[in-house]
């Protein structure tokens, strides 16, 4: 059949369709059926073709409904050089030769309207060639619902161009690659860098396509809600879906999904601006389980500035895979809450520490349920927990990092050039297996509050922050402890040129028990208040080297193989106090009980120093230069 507009004096060129009486099940047409150079819309409905479906030349809009084509030779159904919308539902396009079915409407600006139609298993076999089973191309909205588009032999949806794009309720899963092609074998293919328009895609599944299962790039925002991605990429090492709008300024947003078992990655973002996340889950895949770029990095510097957010009301996984957990590179704030990230190769990556950058990254826990207690958790990882590198404010709030293969946590903000604060607190860290428990390096403010590190190889904790001058405060609640016990080296080393003050540490049973060292300036105090640095297995239980006041109170340093306490202030460039109060130092191996050095008043009351090796307890604040 074949109705050419241009013909018969131009009477065609008004003809508005052909309907069938009946429906595809029953009508059949065998061989080609062609529409060109129509003048008012166009309509097939009913109707099965054996056979191609060519339309092509005609102006306003073209409906396909009720339709069923298959062409053992070629392309099912092929629309060009379209004027007009395309709309169609309940069309099949299966077991076709090449395209399932192929739109070009871009000689308009209608838009493209697909509902409950399925293309599959489109192929010829050829090892040369791939095709999707549905290719559009248009300036108008594309709008997919109820869409299947599987097993075919390129991608399951290919969108080259469009004003916006909508896809919801649709599958795209089983699509291979005949060559070796990076832009063929994917579920979902959306490349429309040229255009602003949002892109939305919900309620899709896309699993075991050959490189992924959704591919995205635009200049706008992209919205991605209740999306499923498992076993793509596995043979290519690919990932299970990359989301790309660099080349503008659109927000990119994953919210109630899932990336699982992808043969590399499991969801990659590069944006220039916001990406928020909030139930997402990657777990399984060969690579990590999210990468999140939105730093943009050229010539040392970011060409993005949005912020990082994965939080909301649902929680965060991002577990078991070969590579990280979590990764991000940022230029802006990053708040990462309601996670877990166990069993990878290395846990959570943050960075945002890039030049003229001053975002701050916040870890802490939003998510509250009637039927479980969650905690936020990295454990078990290969390599280390948490790495964080940033030139502004580090909070991190209840997150429990063990047994992971080296350090538990690195929190790094001292090269930001200003003085930036890090705190933790309600979080524990321990049995983390090459490494120390919590290690903190920065020139500013430090406050830890009811922390816990416990079995760690190394320190239990560990501050570096001898290049400022910030306040270091270690507290816990009223009636609780900080407990820092059983690791292999210090359960507390602190290197500060800022006032410290510990209150409530358990330090026993590590090698050293604690270790503070602020005389890197002068003046600035040490207050240790109701703590116990006994049982140290290597060497001395406390030791403290400053430049200012020291005060004990409270303080218990018993069995340690060396010494109990060595207390230091002689290299003040004044005389400083040494205040001691209620203090305990007793059957320390080796050594003495107390062992002080200053150039200032010593004040001792309420002390027991029994039954140690050398002396109960050995003051010298004489200092004279021989």
């Amino acid at each position: 059949i074949t109705v050419d507009g241009s013909m018969g004096y131009g009477n065609l060129a008004t003809l508005k369709g052909i309907v069938s009486s009946g429906s595809s099940s029953d009508t059949t047409i065998t061989g080609t059926v062609t529409i060109t150079n129509t003048t008012a819309g166009f309509t097939l409905i009913g109707m099965t073709i054996e056979g191609q479906l060519e339309i092509s030349g005609n102006i306003g809009t073209i409906t396909l409904t009720d339709l069923t084509v298959e062409s053992s030779t070629d392309t099912g159904i092929s629309i060009t050089n379209q004027n007009g919308a395309v709309v169609a539902d309940q069309v099949a396009a299966d077991d076709n030769s090449t395209y399932g079915m192929y739109i070009d409407n871009t000689a308009g600006t209608g838009g493209v309207t697909i509902t409950n139609s399925e293309f599959n298993n489109n192929d010829d076999s050829n090892a040369s060639t791939n095709y999707s089973g549905l290719y559009i191309k248009s300036n108008g909205i594309v709008s997919l619902d109820g869409v299947s588009a599987n097993g075919n032999g390129g991608n399951g949806v290919e969108i080259t161009y469009a004003k916006s794009i909508v896809v919801k309720n649709s599958t795209f899963n089983n699509n291979s690659i005949s060559s070796s092609s990076e832009l063929s074998g994917h579920g979902l293919y959306i490349n429309n860098s040229h255009a602003t328009g949002t892109v939305t895609l919900t309620n899709i599944q896309a699993d075991n396509n050959a490189m992924s299962g959704f591919f995205v790039i635009t200049k706008g925002n992209i919205v991605v809600d209740s999306i499923s991605a498992y076993a793509n990429g596995v043979t290519y090492d690919t990932y299970g879906a990359l989301f790309n709008n660099t080349s503008g300024k659109g927000t990119v947003t994953v919210t109630t999904s899932e990336f699982l078992a992808s043969g590399g990655t499991g969801l990659l973002v590069y944006s220039n601006s916001k990406v928020a996340m909030d139930g997402v889950t990657a777990e399984d895949n060969g690579g990590d389980g999210v990468y999140i770029d939105n730093c943009n990095l050229s010539g040392g510097n970011c060409l993005g500035n949005g912020i990082v957010s994965i939080t909301g009301k649902q929680l965060n996984l991002f577990n078991d895979n070969d590579g990280y957990g979590l990764y991000v590179v940022s230029a802006g704030n990053v708040t990462l809450a309601n996670f877990t990230a166990n069993g990878n190769a290395k846990g959570v990556f943050i960075q945002n520490d890039f030049t003229g950058k001053t975002g701050k990254v916040t870890l802490n826990l939003t998510y509250t349920s009637d039927l479980e207690d969650f905690v936020n958790t990295i454990s078990g990882n290969d390599g280390i927990g948490l790495e964080v590198y940033s030139n502004s404010n580090i909070s991190v709030e209840k997150v429990d990092i063990y047994e992971n293969g080296t350090d538990g946590a690195i929190l790094d903000n001292d090269n930001a050039g200003i003085s930036a604060p890090i705190s933790v607190s309600s979080s524990n860290f321990y049995g983390n297996k090459a490494g120390d428990g919590l290690m903190i390096s920065t020139i500013g403010k430090v406050t830890l509050y009811n922390v816990n590190a416990n079995q760690n190889s190394d320190n239990g904790v560990a501050i570096y922050a001898s290049s400022g001058t910030g306040l270091i405060n270690y507290t816990s609640s009223r009636s609780g402890t900080n407990t820092l016990t059983g690791n292999g080296a210090y359960g507390l080393y602190i290197e500060s040129s800022g006032i410290v003050n510990l209150y409530s540490i358990d330090a026993t049973g590590n090698g050293y028990g604690g270790y503070v060292r602020n005389n890197y300036g002068d003046s600035r105090t040490v207050n240790i208040n109701n703590s116990n640095f006994s049982y140290s297995t290597i060497g001395t239980g406390l030791a403290v080297l400053s430049n200012g006041v020291i005060t004990l109170n409270n303080v218990t340093s018993s069995s340690n193989l060396i010494t109990g306490i060595v207390l230091n202030n002689a290299t003040a460039s004044s005389a400083q106090k040494v205040v001691i109060n209620r203090v305990v130092a007793n059957e320390n191996t080796t050594g003495s009980g107390m062992v002080i050095e200053t150039l200032g008043l010593v004040s001792l009351s309420n002390i027991t120093a029994d039954s140690n090796a050398v002396y109960g307890v050995d003051i010298d604040n004489c200092q004279y230069d021989s």
